[in-house]
């Protein structure tokens, strides 16, 4: 566990809850992306499309 995890403030518990939660997103299928707001809608047009071509939709 993170030091940060271990603070035992609201946002370390908020955190633990959140990766309990969500584990590794991409074992659960999820698809991330990870870009500047400003760029969002292009990547994920653009992700869409790579999954359509994988055959992944």
């Amino acid at each position: 566990m993170s030091a940060a995890l271990r603070g035992g403030g609201f946002e370390a518990r908020l955190a633990g809850c959140l990766l309990r939660a969500w584990g590794s997103p991409g074992s659960a299928g999820a698809a991330c992306l990870d870009v500047e707001p400003a760029m969002l809608a292009m990547a994920l047009v653009n992700r869409y499309l790579d999954l359509k071509r994988a055959s992944r939709l």
